[in-house]
C-alpha cells in the first residue's frame, strides 16, 4: 500500500502488516492525497488532490517513517537531488552492470529498499523480488536458484545465514560477487567466519547510514579487522561527508571519541511537520565550504572516532549511554565484549531499574548451542576485558533477540531476567556462613539467599560491595579489601576467606583515622613538603607547573574569578 503526497508526488510506503493504529497515525500525520492499495485492504478516506506540479531536484522524492523517541513515528522527507546522488554513488561503488542480478529483500518501508532498486535500475541490472519468508537455512538455495550476484543484507539476518552456512560446511553460491551488510554493527567474529567460507571471491562491504542522510553514507571494504575487534564503517560515499565533533562542536582529533555528524548532498529536508526536531538534529555546518552542497550537518547521535588510516569506527549510540553509580557506560562496548565469548551467538545489553531505586546493567544472551553458559562464566569473561562497573549484574537467556520490522533489536520488549541462576539456594553450613547470608540479604534487599549465591549475579555491584564489607567489619571484626568480594562473591567463599585470614593472624580491624590538629599555618603533605624544599634549593624551576585549559560557560563574574585566583596564590 502506497500513499502519494503532493509537491511532486512524493511516495509514502505503508506496511499493510503493521498495526492499524500505527498506519492511522502515519496517514493522519502525512495526509496523502492519493492511495494505491492492493485488494483486501480496509477502506480509508483520502482527500483528492486539486492539482500536481512537476517534481524538481529539491522536491521530496519519498517520505519514510521511523520510530520516534516519543513513541510516535516521525516522517523523513528525502529530496530527489539526494536520492539521485545516492543512486549514482552506490552504482559506481558497487560496480553495478546490466549483467547483475540484485536481490530486493528489504520492505519498501525500509530505506535500504531504495538502495536495492534505484542504483540497479540506473545501470540496467535485474531486480529479483525475495519471497515474503526467506529463512536463513534455505537462503542459499534462493541465491543459487536465482543466480543472484549482489546481496544487501541486515547484519542480524546475515549473521544467521553465516551460521547456517558454517553448520552445513557450505560456501556461498558461485554466482555471488558482492555482499553489502549494514543496519546494525557487524560482528568481527561473523566477518571472520564469512571470510573463511567465501574467500576473496566475494567482495564484502560494511555499510553505515541513516534514513535522514539517504541510506548509506560510508562503506568499508572488508579486510583484516583492526586491533580492538570492531569492524570499521569505512569512508564516505561520493557526495557525503563524515565528521566527528566534540561537545563544543569542534572536530575531534584522530582517535578521540565524539559524535558522528553527516553532511553532503544526501541530507533529507528534515522531519515532516516537526520544525523543532528538525532544527535539533539538522544543525548549521561549522565548515560549509568543506562539504558538497552542505550548509547543514545531521547529528546522528552515534559515537565514533576517526582511525589513523582515515577510516571511521562506530562505538555505539550516544543516547544509549547510561550512567550507573557515577560511571558512564556505553552498552555497545559491553555487547562487543560479551559477543566474543565462544558460547554466545548474540547479545544485547541495557540498563534497567533494580527495584531498589537504583539502576543495574542487564545482559540478554542467545546461546550458540543448546547449552546455556553459566552466568558466572560470562561474568568472568567480561571481568577479564572490562572495568568492574561495565560488567552486567543480571543475565537472561533467550532463543532469539526480539526484532523490529526493520530488523533491529527491539530493546523495549526484552524481558527482565529473574534474579539468581534458577538453582535451589544452598543452606549455610557454619555460623559465619549463616551470618554472611544475612548480610547478603540485607545489602541486596532480597530474601532466600543461599551460601553459594553469587553477590553480583543477584544484582550486587562495586558500590554495594563496599556496604557489604562495612557490615562484615562490624559483625566479624575483619578488614577485607574490596577485591576480596570479587574473588569470593558467595557467602561460603567469603567465609572461607575470613577463616584463612584469621588463621594467618591477618585482617584485624585497623584503628580509626583521626584528623590532625590544625594550627595557624597550613599543614603540608609529604609530597608538598618535597616540592617546597626542591623549589627553595633549585629556585624558580618551572618543572612542577601544570598548565591546563579550562572552558568556562555561562555568565562570568570577574570578582569571583579574581577571588579564586587570589585564594590559590595565598594558599
Amino acid at each position: 500500500m502506497l500513499g502519494v503526497l503532493m509537491a511532486g508526488a512524493a511516495y509514502l510506503p505503508l506496511d499493510p502488516d503493521s498495526p492499524p493504529p500505527r498506519r492511522a497515525a502515519i496517514l493522519e500525520d502525512a495526509r496523502p492525497r492519493f492511495l494505491l492499495a492492493t485488494g483486501g485492504m480496509e477502506a480509508l478516506r483520502i482527500g483528492r488532490a486539486a492539482g500536481r506540479g512537476e517534481a524538481g531536484p529539491d522536491d521530496p522524492a519519498y517520505v519514510l517513517y521511523t520510530s520516534g523517541s516519543t513513541g510516535r513515528p516521525k516522517g523523513v522527507l528525502v529530496p530527489h537531488r539526494a536520492l539521485a546522488g545516492h543512486a549514482r554513488a552506490v552504482a559506481d561503488r558497487f560496480g553495478l552492470t546490466s549483467g547483475d542480478r540484485v536481490l530486493q529483500l528489504a520492505s519498501l518501508t525500509f530505506d535500504v529498499a531504495a538502495e536495492e532498486l534505484y542504483p540497479s535500475w540506473l545501470r540496467g541490472a535485474a531486480v529479483v523480488l525475495a519471497p515474503e519468508q526467506a529463512p536463513t537455512e534455505s537462503f542459499r538455495r534462493l541465491v543459487e536458484g536465482e543466480r543472484l550476484t549482489v546481496l544487501n543484507l541486515p547484519s542480524s539476518f546475515w549473521k544467521g545465514w553465516v551460521a547456517a552456512l558454517a553448520e552445513a560446511g557450505s560456501p556461498p553460491p558461485p554466482s555471488l560477487r558482492l555482499l553489502v551488510v549494514g543496519s546494525e554493527p557487524v560482528s568481527a567474529r561473523a566477518l571472520e567466519a564469512w571470510t573463511a567460507l567465501a574467500g576473496p571471491r566475494v567482495r564484502t562491504l560494511n555499510a553505515y547510514g541513516l534514513t535522514e542522510a539517504t541510506i548509506t553514507s560510508s562503506l568499508w571494504e572488508a579486510a583484516p579487522v583492526p586491533p580492538g575487534g570492531r569492524v570499521p564503517i569505512g569512508r564516505p560515499l561520493a557526495g557525503a561527508q563524515l565528521l566527528v565533533l566534540d561537545r563544543s562542536g569542534n572536530p575531534a582529533p584522530v582517535g578521540v571519541v565524539g559524535e558522528l555528524c553527516l553532511g553532503g548532498v544526501g541530507l533529507a529536508w528534515g522531519y515532516l511537520g516537526l520544525p523543532a526536531l528538525t532544527a535539533e538534529r539538522f544543525v548549521p555546518h561549522p565548515f560549509p565550504r568543506s562539504a558538497p552542497g552542505g550548509e547543514r550537518l545531521l547529528r546522528t547521535g552515534d559515537l565514533a572516532r576517526r582511525l589513523p588510516g582515515g577510516d571511521f569506527e562506530l562505538l555505539g549510540r550516544a543516547d544509549r549511554q547510561v550512567k550507573i553509580r557515577g560511571f558512564r557506560i556505553e552498552p555497545g562496548e559491553v555487547e562487543a565484549a560479551l559477543a566474543s565469548h565462544p558460547e554466545v551467538r548474540e547479545t544485547a545489553v541495557d540498563a534497567r531499574e533494580d527495584g531498589r531505586g537504583g539502576v543495574r546493567l542487564v545482559a540478554w544472551v542467545v546461546p550458540r548451542g543448546d547449552r546455556k553458559p553459566p552466568a558466572a562464566d560470562l561474568r568472568a569473561h567480561l571481568q577479564a576485558m572490562l572495568p568492574a562497573a561495565m560488567v552486567p549484574t543480571a543475565y537472561g537467556f533467550l532463543p532469539a533477540l526480539p526484532r523490529t520490522p526493520g530488523g533491529k533489536v527491539d530493546r523495549r520488549t526484552l524481558p527482565l531476567p529473574a534474579g539468581g541462576d534458577g538453582e535451589p539456594a544452598a543452606a549455610a553450613r557454619t555460623p559465619v556462613e549463616e551470618l554472611l547470608v544475612g548480610i547478603w540479604e540485607e545489602v541486596l534487599g532480597i530474601e532466600g539467599v543461599g551460601a553459594g549465591d553469587d553477590f553480583f549475579v543477584l544484582g550486587g555491584h562495586s558500590l554495594a560491595a563496599t556496604r557489604l564489607l562495612s557490615r562484615v567489619r562490624e559483625a566479624l571484626g575483619v578488614e577485607l579489601p574490596l577485591r576480596k568480594v570479587f574473588e569470593a562473591p558467595t557467602p561460603a567463599a567469603l567465609a572461607a576467606a575470613v577463616a584463612d585470614l584469621r588463621a594467618a593472624g591477618q585482617g584485624a580491624v585497623a584503628p580509626p583515622i583521626v584528623p590532625l590538629p590544625r594550627g595557624g599555618e597550613p599543614s603540608l603533605s609529604f609530597a608538598q613538603q618535597r616540592i617546597w624544599i626542591i623549589d627553595h634549593v633549585a629556585g624558580g624551576s618551572p618543572f612542577y607547573n601544570q598548565p591546563a585549559a579550562v572552558e568556562l560557560r555561562g555568565r562570568l563574574s570577574p570578582a569571583a574569578l579574581a577571588a579564586t585566583f587570589a585564594e590559590i596564590v595565598r594558599r
